[in-house]
């Protein structure tokens, strides 16, 4: 009997010292998730180092979920995109090449979790001029995304269209159209041909055809990106004129659109010289 009670008495320690770590695992958790949610707050707001700060105290917390817990993984990418945008590209690329080993570990290699992390550091070798080393990612990307949201997803007009992007730093301007060309089809399917994502691969594509020497095609991107960007700004289709966009591109000028208003002007200006 005595040993029954000692073998009861350890149970009952071991149960109250499970319980108080699962209370003090489930506040970390919460203490996490309100961390990350503060981040994404502020990352959205243009507040990045309100951001970086969230998301360090919430690495903090995440790091004692375990070494490969996916909310590390997850903690780790959103860091990254800071260190990114900040251009602390060593830094970026360490925190995603171990949020990549984490969520490979974790969620399996071909998980959309997986490819997002990848994405992400394509696009960190493509703004470091890494080109050779982006390239089989972005297409790694196209695959896993291919498997798993399908071949007509956002995220494969996303993927298709930075592979595009690279291809057109890269001056490979015949790749960069071609894969343009299917980001825009999945692009119009899956988001819609008003989106700013998929007005934005119509712009891109656009000057990519011109250089080209493709007037035919550029033409007919060039008049579907200004039909777009006018009616976003209230102008009616078939009714505008080339003095309405021009006042367009003051106004972007004024309300610091920049890149936007140079080019609706490389698009005016391409309609004036080739013909409508």
């Amino acid at each position: 009997m005595r040993n029954i009670k000692m073998k009861a008495g350890l149970f009952a320690t071991i149960m109250v010292v499970m319980c108080a770590q699962s209370g003090a695992l489930a506040q970390k958790q919460l203490e996490w998730k309100d961390d990350i949610a503060a981040g994404e707050v502020a990352y959205k707001a243009g507040e990045n180092q309100i951001a970086e700060k969230c998301f360090l105290s919430a690495l903090e917390k995440a790091e004692k979920f375990g070494p490969n817990d996916p909310r590390l993984g997850a903690t780790l990418n959103d860091l990254g995109i800071i260190y990114d945008e900040s251009q602390r590209y060593e830094k970026a690329e360490t925190v995603y090449k171990r949020a990549l080993a984490i969520r490979e570990k974790a969620l399996g290699a071909n998980s959309s979790d997986v490819a997002t992390t990848l994405n992400n550091l394509a696009n960190l070798y493509k703004d470091e001029s890494k080109y050779a080393l982006a390239e089989p990612i972005y297409t790694r990307v196209l695959d896993i995304y291919s498997k798993t949201t399908g071949t007509d997803s956002q995220f494969m007009a996303m993927a298709y269209s930075n592979l595009g992007a690279l291809y057109r730093v890269e001056g490979k301007t015949k790749e960069s159209i071609s894969s343009y060309k299917k980001a825009l089809e999945v692009g119009d399917k899956s988001l819609g041909p008003e989106n700013a994502h998929v007005i934005g691969i119509v712009s891109r594509l656009a000057e990519q055809c011109a250089k080209d020497g493709n007037d035919a095609d550029a033409k007919i991107y060039y008049k579907r990106y200004l039909d777009s960007t006018s009616e976003a700004a209230g102008l009616r289709k078939n009714t505008k004129t080339i003095d309405d966009m021009k006042q367009l591109v003051k106004t972007l000028r004024h309300d610091g659109q920049t890149e936007h208003a140079e080019m609706v002007e490389k698009a005016i200006k391409y309609q004036e010289e080739k013909g409508q």
